[in-house]
Parts: C-alpha cells; structure tokens; sequence
C-alpha cells in the first residue's frame, strides 16, 4: 500500500474525520459506534487543571517579563531602562 493509503487508513476512525468519512461511505455508522466502543478507557491519565491558578501564574510570570524588557545588563549590573531614558 502506498504511504498515502497507510495515512488515511490510520485515521479512518479520528474524531476530525469521521463525519467526513460516514458522507463519503467509507465507514458505516456501526463501524464507529463498534470501533469507539473498543477503545481502551484512559480515564484514570486525565490531569485536572485549574484554569484560574493557570490565569493567575500567567498574569505573574507576564509581569515578570515586562519588569525583565525594561531592564538593561551593563557591565555585570542591572539598570531600569525606564529610568535612563528620563528626561534631565
């Protein structure tokens, strides 16, 4: 079989193709359903997220960045580079 034919085979059954696949006659309802029903349950891998922590880590770690792009290295020591650029 040529490496194209391998491919769509492969992804006969994948989420993104199946309508795609069920329109064309490719695969028939039963052979979803049966297929989906033959999957192994990977249910205890799943990691929960807290999206707020994720929201508040974010929103740290951007100030951190932002503290980080006003700062200049000269000769080993850090200045603001907010600062040097006042006016007198």
């Amino acid at each position: 079989m040529s490496l194209l034919k391998d491919a769509i085979q492969k992804k006969k059954y994948d989420v993104r193709m199946i309508d795609q696949n069920l329109n064309r006659g490719v695969v028939k309802s039963s052979e979803v359903d049966q297929n989906i029903s033959s999957l192994e349950d990977v249910s205890e891998n799943v990691e929960w997220v807290n999206l707020e922590e994720l929201a508040d880590d974010s929103s740290q770690a951007q100030g951190a960045a932002s503290s980080l792009e006003s700062s200049t290295v000269v000769n080993g020591s850090v200045t603001d580079s907010s600062e040097e650029n006042q006016p007198v």
